[in-house]
């Protein structure tokens, strides 16, 4: 997956309305269903925490006073949590001005009293995905590769960090592979620095058609790419770096001149294992140079005479 894969700005938004009032909740999503928001409803504060923990919607509606978690016990959790930002409305009946600080105080964004208005929910939560639009936009510059679109190194390595992290709770392997342009240094010294930049955008697009839709893709560097390949083997990354080598060689020098290759080490850990991605990245790195030492255009894999050196 490359960053100018994922969506940004996206016209709908995933709304949970929490509310232990039946007619409430009704009334709340029958306002909010005008304007095509894909709608989730809980009738506590406890369900919606169990919601949001495996859903994360983007932004919630949810009332003050409610059996168990209150509206700001709930709001506390959410933001205590990692993950991509949550836009709160917090409602109550309450009106004062102490308990309108007390609810933004604990992380609300807005505050609507009852009993409510349709259009100012409407327009309230319709300000809450400008705002969420505007931080994704803003957290896609941030992950971005300037250059080729892709992850950028600090992007890439959150993503295999976590993918690393679910292999180790799970039961299915993940592998890492290392890509590092084949005589780089060659083609700016005799093509210039701008075909060197425009072979890497191409090598860009020519890995992001090659991996699967949810595999991540970063510029771990220069002229280096780092692929995470989650729930893949050895063998199963070897044949994902193969279909890259494969692609790369079409691309051409700017004038038709000369070839393009890559040479990819790879790297994996089994279901359950716990391993740290600095000495995965140590034993593809290995195998990446035992292809250059061959030539170059190629792929390996990690062995381990890799791993001990």
């Amino acid at each position: 997956m490359t960053a100018a894969r994922e969506e940004h700005g996206s016209e709908h938004l995933d709304v949970l309305v929490v509310d232990d009032d039946p007619l409430m909740r009704r009334i709340l999503l029958t306002t909010l269903s005008h304007d095509g928001h894909r709608l989730t409803a809980a009738a506590d504060g406890d369900t919606a925490w169990d919601h949001i923990q495996r859903e994360r919607p983007r932004l919630i509606v949810t009332d003050w006073e409610m059996p168990g978690l209150s509206g700001p016990e709930l709001v506390r959790r959410i933001r205590a949590a990692d993950g991509p930002y949550v836009y709160i409305i917090l409602l109550t009946v309450r009106s004062g001005l102490d308990d309108l600080l007390e609810g933004l105080d604990a992380g609300a964004d807005d505050y609507l009293t009852k009993p409510l208005n349709a259009r100012e929910l409407r327009a309230r939560v319709a300000i809450g995905r400008r705002v969420l639009d505007l931080e994704d936009r803003l957290r896609h510059l941030a992950d971005t590769d300037g250059l080729t679109g892709l992850f950028n190194r600090r992007a890439i390595d959150v993503h295999a960090q976590a993918e690393l992290d679910r292999s180790s709770r799970g039961n299915a392997p993940c592998s890492i592979a290392l890509v590092d342009v084949d005589h780089f240094k060659q083609v700016n010294d005799t093509s210039g620095h701008d075909a060197g930049d425009r072979v890497l955008r191409a090598i860009a697009e020519t890995i992001s058609q090659a991996i699967r839709s949810y595999d991540w893709v970063g510029r771990w560097g220069g002229d280096e790419f780092l692929l995470v390949l989650p729930g893949s083997s050895p063998a199963e990354a070897s044949s994902i770096a193969d279909r890259c080598c494969r692609g790369v060689r079409r691309i051409t020098l700017p004038g038709g001149s000369g070839e393009i290759s890559v040479s990819i080490g790879i790297a994996s850990v089994e279901p359950g294992e716990a391993r740290e991605l600095e000495d995965l990245l140590i034993e593809a790195d290995a195998a990446l140079y035992r292809v250059k030492g061959t030539g170059g255009d190629g792929t390996a894999i990690a062995s381990a005479d890799d791993a001990a050196a």
